[in-house]
């Protein structure tokens, strides 16, 4: 009996430090759960976000601002057309400025001419989402006939009048692929929409804005079609200075506290120290940075950075610059040798001592030989009795230098497996045991001439690391 209880005693301390940490990682649930929800509501476009003042996009956005407020405020009717490339942020544009109008009550209206491929149909989708706005739309039945519609100009006028005076709120009409439009039948939804805009037919107020990526999407308008636009076009592009990007990525993964969540102020605090660093990581640095000289698309950044998000949970509730890595990796393939400058100390020291084995002929490799090789030259150089335990690096910074454990190593070897700077030549069964893992052969991706450049230019290297990475023939 005095046994058991002292053994519940030895047990106590740590089943009472499992349970606080338990409790606290229940306490921000309802904040990580509202951040990552926030986060990607701006990634799929659910939701706006704000738009660096000084990029050439916030002109857009002001100058779309004011068109819609015009129609909302002052029952106007214009018209405005957004030209750029695919992923330049047309769309976020038109959320931004609709979203700086949030607290007017109008009925958005969105089409898309991919997927309304004929007059008939977006007629349809203009009743159905006027009618999900609490409009009135009496002849939803009859546009559902087949004879009731005929692709000309004066039944689409009619139709669309009707389907106007459904409600007495401002409409702002967002025609998303513009130039798709102008290709339907004597243009008669393009004609019957602007006509109703510049004339004024209607007393609530009536925006059309499109979207195109043809820059010579006006020069498509048929001429009655393009006297009733208002040639206001303007232009949105992807962000051109790496400043501007790192910046738009910065705003991506920022979020507003949110009242009414518990904790959600505390944890936006130690969200903003872990961004702080990730922008540090030379990593995620390079993630960014292959990013933008790629295509600087802000639809791709936004595709790479979902994905761990979404992966967020409340026992990991900070992405690291690795995930990203891995995210970036799934959406375009990555070459080992740009990784290598990135990689951590215990990871650049396997690859070294992947090297150093294959000096010896010997190509494949598996955990427990890098270990062993590791262990060696540690044993050696770091734990001699002449040894010192500070180093200098390259630039002259002190730094301590020790063993890294085993555990450390082994999750570095799994880096550089994921990075695929080790590549497995074992069966993937062999792979997927969990206790063949360390001793499943693997071969290392990379020359040597890379491995001697990245040790170079490393400047938080330590001395006797960097005289290792220059020791093979």
């Amino acid at each position: 009996m005095t046994d058991n209880k002292k053994r519940q005693r030895e047990e106590s301390p740590g089943k009472t430090k499992t349970k606080k940490s338990k409790v606290a990682i229940e306490m921000y649930e309802p904040a990580i759960l509202t951040h990552k929800q926030c986060l990607l509501a701006t990634f799929y476009g659910w939701d706006s976000q704000a738009l660096d003042e000084e990029s050439e996009n916030a002109a857009t956005v002001n100058d779309l601002s004011n068109v819609i407020q015009g129609s909302v405020l002052h029952g106007e009717g214009n018209s405005a057309l957004v030209v750029g490339g695919r992923g330049t942020g047309k769309s976020l544009a038109i959320q931004s400025a609709l979203s700086l109008s949030s607290e007017e009550r109008f009925i958005p209206i969105h089409l898309h001419g991919s997927v309304q491929t004929t007059d008939k149909m977006a007629l349809r989708e203009m009743a159905r989402q006027i009618r999900n706005r609490g409009g009135t739309v009496s002849s939803l039945d009859a546009l559902d006939k087949e004879d009731h519609l005929i692709d000309i100009s004066q039944s689409t006028l009619t139709a669309l009048l009707t389907l106007l005076s459904a409600s007495a709120l401002p409409i702002v009409v967002i025609l998303n692929e513009f130039d798709l439009f102008a290709t339907h039948a004597r243009q008669a939804l393009l004609y019957c929409l602007l006509d109703c805009a510049q004339g004024g037919q209607r007393r609530g107020g009536l925006a059309v804005i499109g979207t195109t990526c043809r820059y010579d999407a006006i020069d498509m308008l048929e001429k009655r079609v393009k006297s009733r636009f208002s040639q206001r076009v303007l232009h949105v592009s992807s962000p051109r200075t790496w400043t501007e990007w790192s910046t738009l990525a910065r705003n991506a993964l920022s979020c507003e506290v949110i009242e009414g969540v518990p904790h959600m102020s505390a944890f936006e605090h130690k969200w903003e120290i872990h961004i702080n660093a990730l922008f540090k990581d030379p990593q995620f640095d390079l993630v960014l940075k292959m990013l933008f000289d790629m295509s600087a698309d802000v639809q791709t950044l936004y595709r790479v950075l979902a994905i761990p998000i979404a992966n967020m949970t409340t026992e990991t509730p900070f992405p690291s610059a690795k995930d990203f890595l891995l995210a970036s990796m799934s959406q375009r393939p990555i070459d080992a040798h740009q990784l290598i400058d990135t990689l951590p100390l215990p990871a650049l020291a396997l690859v070294i001592a992947a090297k150093q084995i294959s000096s010896r002929d010997i190509d494949q490799f598996t955990f427990e030989l890098v270990n062993k090789e590791y262990d060696d030259w540690a044993r050696k150089t770091i734990m001699a009795p002449t040894s010192r335990s500070i180093d200098i690096t390259s630039t002259g910074a002190r730094v301590n230098i020790s063993v890294w454990p085993k555990h450390v190593l082994m999750g570095a070897f799994d880096t550089l497996v994921d990075l695929n700077i080790f590549v497995p030549v074992a069966s993937a069964n062999a792979i997927a045991s969990g206790e063949m893992r360390e001793y499943c052969k693997h071969r290392c991706s990379i020359e040597n001439g890379e491995i001697r450049q990245a040790v170079e230019k490393r400047k938080d290297i330590p001395t006797a690391l960097y005289k290792w990475g220059h020791s093979w023939n």
